[in-house]
C-alpha cells in the first residue's frame, strides 16, 4: 500500500510538533529521575511500552486505520523499527538509572551526527556546509555543558557512571537510526500506525528481556541496587513518573516525532534534540528552587535527589545558534525534484518501484 500524497503542513506546525516532542524527551528525564529510586528500570521501561503501544494502536485503528495484512507484509521492517525503538529506550531508562537525567540529556544532541552522518552515507540528503556548521556548534555547545556542569552533577560509583554513558550513546544511535530507517515506511503507511506497530514490537522484546534479567539476582543488583531484591514492586513514588512517561513520553512524543518525520529531513528531525539538555536543567533548576525535591549537594544519598544546573548551562548558547543553522539550511526542493536517492539504498527499503513516492520528507514547504 501506499500513502495518498497530502498538502504539505504549514512550517510553524512542523517545527511546533519537533520542539514539543523534545521539550517532553527532556522533561521525561528529570520526571523518571523522581520516580526511578527504588524501582527496577526495566519494569518501569516494560509498563511504559506495555500501556503506550496499546494506547497508540487503538488511536491508529481509530484515525488512521490500516489493514493488518499490509502490517504482516512489512513485519521485518516494523520488527526493526521496533528493535530500534526498544534499544533507544531500555538503554536511556537504564542509563537514566545509572547516571542522572541532565548528563541523558546532555547526551541526546549527539542524534543530529549519527542522522546526518547516516544520512548522508546512504545518499538521503547531500552534505551542506551551514548544516554540518550548526550540527558542529550545537555539539560543541552541549559538549560545554558537560564539562563546565560536572562538578554540579551528583557523583555515583565510577563503573555506574561510565556504564549510564554508555547506554546514553546506544539511546541516541538507536534514536537516530529509527528516524533513517521509518522513512521508507512513511512512504506506504500513516505516520501513527508506523508508530503504534513499532511500539507494540518493543514491547514485546521489552517483555523477554525484563523477565529474562530479573530473574538474575546479579543483573538485578547492578541494575537496581535499591530494588532490596525486589525486581517487580512498583513504588507508589513511581506511578505519576510513570503516567506521565506513558502519556507524554511515549503516546504524545513519539506520535509527534514520527509525524514531523514526514514532513522534516532526517537530520532536522534529530537537530531538535538539542533543546533537550536546556529542557532538563530549567527543569530541574525550577523544581530544586521550589524545594519540591532534595538538592544532591545537601543530601546524603545521591540516588534520591536533583543536582542544580551550574556555569555549564551558558553552553545553551552554542545550543541556540547551531538549531538556527540547521533550520535555516532547510530548503524546498524544487517540484519536479526526482525520488530521494535514499530509495535505491537497499539498507533504507526493500519495497516495489510501483509503490515509491519522492520523499515527503526531503524538506519542509514553508
Amino acid at each position: 500500500m501506499s500513502v495518498k500524497p497530502t498538502s504539505r503542513p504549514h512550517w510553524f506546525w512542523v517545527h511546533g510538533a519537533l520542539v514539543l516532542t523534545q521539550v517532553m524527551f527532556g522533561a521525561g528525564g528529570v520526571i523518571g529521575k523522581l520516580g526511578l529510586p527504588a524501582t527496577n528500570p526495566l519494569l518501569f521501561a516494560l509498563l511504559r511500552e506495555g500501556c503506550a503501544g496499546p494506547i497508540l494502536l487503538a488511536a491508529a485503528h481509530v484515525w488512521t486505520p490500516t489493514r493488518v495484512g499490509d502490517v504482516v507484509r512489512e513485519w521485518r521492517e516494523f520488527a526493526l523499527l521496533g528493535l530500534f525503538i526498544f534499544g533507544n529506550q531500555v538503554s536511556f531508562i537504564v542509563g537514566l538509572k545509572l547516571s542522572n537525567p541532565v548528563a541523558g540529556a546532555i547526551w541526546q544532541p549527539s542524534q543530529p551526527i549519527f542522522t546526518a552522518v547516516l544520512a548522508i552515507w546512504l545518499g538521503m540528503e547531500k552534505p551542506s556546509a551551514r548544516r554540518l556548521a550548526g550540527i558542529g556548534v550545537a555539539f560543541v555547545g552541549c559538549a560545554a555543558m558537560v564539562y563546565l556542569s560536572a562538578s554540579s552533577v551528583g557523583s555515583s560509583a565510577l563503573v555506574d557512571e561510565i556504564a549510564g554513558n554508555c547506554f546514553f550513546f546506544v539511546n541516541c544511535l538507536a534514536t537516530s537510526l529509527y528516524v533513517i530507517r521509518s522513512k521508507p515506511l512513511l512512504r506506504r503507511f500513516p505516520a501513527l500506525a508506523v508508530t503504534a506497530w513499532s511500539y507494540m514490537v518493543a514491547a514485546l522484546f521489552m517483555a523477554v528481556t525484563a523477565v529474562a534479567l530479573n530473574s538474575s539476582r546479579a543483573a538485578l543488583d547492578f541494575l537496581c541496587k535499591d530494588c532490596g531484591g525486589d525486581a517487580w514492586r512498583v513504588p507508589e513514588a513511581a506511578l505519576l513518573a510513570l503516567a506521565y512517561w506513558i502519556l507524554f513520553q511515549s503516546v504524545g512524543a513519539y506520535a509527534l516525532m514520527t509525524w514531523g518525520n514526514v514532513h522534516a529531513s532526517a537530520s532536522l528531525v534529530s537537530a531538535y534534540t538539542v533543546l533537550q539538555p536546556v529542557t532538563s536543567s530549567l527543569l530541574t533548576a525550577l523544581i530544586l528552587a521550589s524545594g519540591a525535591y532534595r538538592n544532591c549537594a545537601r543530601a546524603d544519598d545521591d540516588d534520591a535527589c536533583l543536582s542544580m544546573p551550574g556555569v555549564g548551562d551558558l553552553g545553551a548558547i552554542g545550543v541556540v545558534i547551531g538549531l538556527y543553522l540547521v533550520i535555516t539550511s532547510e530548503v524546498a526542493p524544487p517540484k519536479s525534484a526526482p525520488p530521494a536517492a535514499d530509495q535505491a539504498n537497499p539498507l533504507l527499503d526493500g519495497s516495489d518501484d510501483d509503490d515509491r513516492a519522492p520523499d515527503a520528507a526531503a524538506s519542509i514547504n514553508a
